[in-house]
């Protein structure tokens, strides 16, 4: 199994959200679909995972059955039959028979709520994104077959200070992001925060890899050590913003966090001489300490409450 297809499985089995969520997530999987009109609704994935919960999600919604068949290439085709049926579903996100052009109706996703986006970009990921192994380059990429469709996307994400690159290929629009720390905001946005994480891990690997390789008496058990030390600062990082905010932490703590989370190659030594007040290393491990203590906390609470 690929990377991309590893996040989309992942993505694919969270739990449903709300119903606004969900509503949002097959709305974006069916406006990016091959086809999404009154004559058809076909969706083409080689992910089973994804043609599962497009059809679980079309159920819930609409009480429509979505058929899941099997190309002799392996690629999974999710469709619509019964005309009755996509009238109804086509009516319920609001699809005109008139459209001629696919557009976001903003109407499927609710600005109040701060999940829809979330699942909407989801949506439109298991159709039409790819992101590359992180071993090897940082790519992520959405390919959008229809014009109005890719500017719609941008300006939504734009409108969000989601500030993607684009670029013509073929007959299609490629929004992409190549810089590892935009890769990783949109698979937390998504909902991946594992796969962020792996990036994550891959990136510290490679900076640390690099550092080695330009000194000439390194200590590589200590570099491998500083580089678990800080995944691991960095995924406390992560539980704090998921579960309360940076802002949270005393003015101290989040200076350091917010240094960590920005260079996550940096020594301790190197994180206390650039702190305003300067810190020695065992002041800036004290710091990093309390932040993993106070996201543990967090971890246990929403654990035990059930978030």
């Amino acid at each position: 199994m690929s990377f991309s297809s590893g996040v989309k499985t992942d993505l694919a089995e969270l739990p449903f959200g709300k119903k606004c969520c969900m509503r949002a997530e097959a709305y974006g999987i069916l406006l990016f679909s091959k086809n999404f009109s009154y004559g058809s609704v076909t969706l083409q994935t080689d992910n089973h995972a994804v043609a599962q919960r497009t059809a679980g999600l079309i159920k819930r919604l609409c009480k429509v059955t979505m058929n899941i068949t099997r190309g002799e290439t392996g690629v999974y085709i999710v469709s619509v039959p019964d005309f009755d049926d996509r009238v109804k579903l086509l009516e319920y996100f609001g699809k005109s028979r008139l459209e001629t052009v696919m557009r976001i109706n903003r109407a499927n996703i609710d600005d109040a709520c701060d999940g829809c986006l979330k699942s909407f970009i989801r949506g439109c990921f298991f159709v039409c994104g790819s992101i590359s192994d992180p071993a090897k380059s940082y790519h992520f990429e959405l390919n959008i077959t229809r014009k109005k469709l890719s500017e719609d996307l941008v300006t939504l994400l734009n409108e969000n200070s989601i500030n993607p690159k684009t670029a013509a290929r073929r007959n299609s629009t490629v929004v992409y992001f190549k810089k590892s720390e935009d890769i990783e905001d949109m698979l937390t946005f998504m909902g991946a925060s594992n796969a962020s994480l792996e990036i994550m891990s891959v990136k510290i690997y490679k900076d640390i890899k690099n550092r080695e390789n330009r000194l000439s008496n390194c200590d590589v058990a200590n570099l491998e050590k500083t580089a678990i030390a800080s995944l691991r600062q960095c995924k406390a990082i992560q539980v704090i913003e998921k579960y309360a905010s940076l802002e949270t932490l005393a003015d101290d703590l989040k200076a350091v966090a917010i240094l960590r989370k920005e260079n996550p190659e940096m020594s301790l030594t190197e994180m206390g001489a650039a702190l305003e007040p300067k810190l020695t290393r065992s002041g800036v491990n004290r710091r990093l300490d309390k932040i993993e203590a106070i996201a543990e906390d967090l971890k246990l609470r929403y654990n035990k409450e059930g978030k």
